[in-house]
Parts: C-alpha cells; structure tokens; sequence
C-alpha cells in the first residue's frame, strides 16, 4: 500500500487491515470522518504522522505485536479518549499524542524505555498516568500544558527530569520522585501553581535554572543533603513557601533563586557556599537572616527590597560586603558580626556608607 492511500476520503468511517502488514504509514490525511481503525496482529511499527489529526477517530485497539508508535502519529486526534498501549511498545516517538486534548489515562508497559519530546504536550484532559519501572528517558515538554493532571509517581529508573517536562500542570498537586533522580533540569515544575508536595531524593545533585518557578502552592521543601547546585530562580515567585533549609553539600546558588517568595520567614544556610549575590529579592516577610561561616563576599542585591527585615549576623569569614546588598531594606537596624570590632575594621571591606550610616553594628567577641 502506497502512502497516501486513501487520502481526503471524506466519507471514510471505518478501516479494517488484514495481515501481512508491518507498517502502518500516512494513509489517511484529510480522512475527516474516520472514526475507528482495526489493526490485526502482525503490525510493528505506527509509523509517523499515520493517524495525525483525525479529529473524530474515537476508537481504535493496537496489537501486542506493535514496538513502536513514531513521531506525530495521533497529534490532533482530539476526540481520542481512551488508548491501551501494547505490551511489548519500546517507543513512542516526538509530539505522538500532542493536543489530544479528550484522552484521560494513559498506562505505559513495562518495555517502555523512552518517551520522546512533547509526546503529550496539551492532553488537556490527562488526569492520570501511570508510569512503568524501565523507563529511562523522558523527554522535553513532554507533560506540558497537561492541566487536569493531579499527581505524578515517576519510577526509580528515571535519573534526569528533562526541561519543561510538567511546566503548566496547573492541577499537579503531587509528585513522588523515583530514587535515583540525580538532576532537575530547566523548567521542570514551572507555573505548576497547585504543587504542594514533592519528596526529592538523597541522590539530587543539581536543581536548574526557574525549575519550581512560581509554584504558587508549595509551603515547604526539603532539599537533600549532597544537592550542589541551585541554579537561576529555581524557586522564584513560590508565594507561599515559608522556610529553606540549604545543606552543606551546596556550593552555588543562584541569582534570583528565592526571589519574591513574599511569604519566607526562615532560611538556614549550610556551609558550602561562599559568595551570595541577588538571591533574597523583594522576600517581604524575612525579619532576621544568619549568615554561616564560610561565606566569604556578599555581592550587590543579596537581600535588595527585603521590607521586613530588621537584622543580618554575619560570620568572621566574611571579607567583602558591597554596595547595594542590602539596597531598600528599610527596615534593617543591625548588623550582628560573630567577632569582634578589631576583625572586622582589620578584614571586613564595605562598599556601602549608606549601610553604615543607617544600622549598628553588634559585636558578639
């Protein structure tokens, strides 16, 4: 059978294959009545774009012999509901199910090693999915704009949460990480704005840049000892959580990380990092702040229009303070150093007269 077998057959409402065919390809473009397939045992493969935007296909069963669903292959189906996947799928290809926005559920089996980029990109109506231990890859944007979503368990075998890979699941409430997610990367969770719980796992090195970016719904978060890296905004505009812990084990934090998350009232630094710039901008609701030892610079913006604070400790490690870190902080009256007035005239530089000028300094030695 040639592609484009039965193109812009209008009238078309049904499709019965018989044997002997291992590939099903583009045979229905323009089919706009097409309403039910018939697959028989034998096909391997749906190959890409076979069923892309058959806007009233509704019903349709895949054998257990198919492997792999390609690229494209039920984009559009938007009158899609309900798909068992088979038993032995290996694949499903880029953007396969993008914008059936009527499927429900999808259940992957346990073959299944990899989904592809934007695999169901805007299944507006996908509340449940059950992911299969096996699974490796997921790629980008592969859950975006899913918004009736309410809860995620990803399996043990998935290491990497590849970028925008649940951004805009504004019903995700949920998330259970599998153990052996070692990174996060960009966008992951952005504008989930119903998120309120996510357990992450000793093995996390790194949270990348606007990862939680306004999670408007999480509270709290507990980031694990051995995380290193917390990148760009990674939890900028999360209006509602209200304590950090940051371990030791982290060595960068990035601009902008905790900006505006107007409700934070407790931070508690590990030991790891040495230099903060711009991270607590616009936090209202921060009224007292300690800087760990080891931190050595703090750089311009730190703590810039942070309204309620009224005191910072700082440790004897710190070397330089510069203009502007604490820019708009009105109501900030002291500054607490952990030695005493001889170390810090001796080590401590501060690029800010208008800081000195306005607070006491309180020397604990």
């Amino acid at each position: 059978m040639s592609h484009s077998s039965f193109c812009f057959c209008t009238s078309l409402k049904e499709v019965t294959f018989g044997t002997g065919i291992s590939t099903i390809d583009r045979y229905f473009i323009g089919c706009t009545s097409l309403e039910t397939i018939n697959i028989p045992d034998g096909v391997k493969e749906i190959g890409t774009g076979a069923f892309n935007d058959l806007k009233v296909l509704k019903n349709i069963s895949l054998p257990d012999s198919v492997t792999s669903i390609k690229g494209s292959a039920f984009k559009g189906c938007v009158s899609l509901e309900k798909l068992d996947l088979p038993p032995y799928l290996e694949e499903i290809g880029n953007e396969t199910f993008e914008n059936c926005i009527s499927l429900k559920e999808i259940t992957f089996p346990s073959t299944l090693k990899d989904i592809s980029y934007r695999a169901f990109l805007g299944c507006e109506s996908l509340e449940k999915v059950n992911f299969n231990e096996g699974l490796t890859i997921v790629r980008f944007e592969s859950f975006r704009n899913c918004v009736s979503l309410k809860e995620v368990r990803l399996p043990n075998s998935l290491k990497i949460l590849e970028y925008s890979m649940f951004q805009n699941c504004k019903s995700l409430e949920k998330v259970i990480l599998g153990n052996q997610v070692s990174l996060i990367l960009e966008e992951v969770f952005y504008d989930c704005i119903s998120l309120k719980e996510i357990t992450l796992p000793s093995t996390l090195k790194k949270i990348s840049r606007e990862a939680f970016s306004n999670c408007d719904s999480l509270k709290n978060i507990i980031l694990p000892e051995g995380l290193t890296t917390i990148d760009q905004a990674a939890f900028l505009g999360c209006d509602l959580l209200e304590s950090v812990v940051i371990p030791n084990s982290v060595e960068y934090l990035g601009a902008f990380v905790f900006r505006e998350c107007s409700l934070l009232k407790e931070v508690k630094f590990g030991t790891g990092v040495k230099t903060l710039q711009y991270q607590f901008l616009f936090c209202d609701s921060l009224k007292n702040i300690i800087i760990p030892e080891g931190v050595e610079v703090i750089k311009e913006e730190f703590m810039s229009a942070c309204k309620s604070i009224v005191n910072i400790t700082l440790p004897t490690s710190i070397t330089l303070i510069d203009a502007r870190s604490f820019h708009h902080c009105d109501s900030l009256k002291t500054i607490t150093y952990s030695g005493s007035k001889e170390m810090w005239e001796k080590n401590v530089v501060v690029n800010d007269k208008e800081l000195l000028e306005k607070v006491e300094i309180i020397f604990l030695q």
